[in-house]
Order: C-alpha cells, then sequence, then structure tokens
C-alpha cells in the first residue's frame, strides 16, 4: 500500500507557505497532493488538522541536538520550530 502521508504533508506546508492558514483548504491539499479529497478527509476531520499533523511529524525527528544542559536543548528546540514554522514552501 502507497503510503501518500507524505505528499499530503508537504502539499500542506506549501498551501500554507503560498496561501496561510485562512486559505488553506481540505480540497486544495488534495488537488496539491494529488489524492482524492476523500483522503485528506480520512485522516484529518477538518483544516485545522493538517497544520497539526504538520507539527506533530516534526516531533518525529529524532535529530535532536545535545547542547549540554535541558535549557539549551529547549532553546535549540524553540528556534528549530520557529525556523521550520517561518520557512517558505518547499521547492519542487
Amino acid at each position: 500500500m502507497l503510503d501518500i502521508r507524505p505528499q499530503v504533508l508537504d502539499a500542506v506546508r506549501t498551501e500554507l507557505g503560498e496561501h496561510g492558514y485562512d486559505g488553506l483548504t481540505m480540497d486544495a491539499v488534495a488537488a496539491r497532493a494529488g489524492v482524492h479529497r476523500a483522503t485528506v478527509y480520512r485522516r484529518r476531520r477538518d483544516v485545522g488538522g493538517l497544520p497539526a499533523d504538520v507539527l506533530d511529524t516534526a516531533g518525529d525527528d529524532d535529530r535532536a541536538q545535545d547542547t549540554g544542559s535541558p535549557q539549551g536543548a529547549l532553546a535549540a528546540l524553540n528556534h528549530e520550530t520557529q525556523a521550520a514554522l517561518t520557512a517558505g514552501p518547499p521547492q519542487p
């Protein structure tokens, strides 16, 4: 079975970058990902769940930075999160 989640998440990132949260729609994400809209709705019931899914996958990244202190680790995580949220859309 083909895992389409990565292409849906890329579509969410791109749509957010181009149109912002207010312009994010399930239909646009489905079209950009090249999947039927039911596929997107199956995973998330509303548009608010899409950015949450993107953020959730960011937590799957095991490249934790060893800073030597809990405060340093939290600061590094905060910086990475801010960079990810303010980055432009992925380039094809």
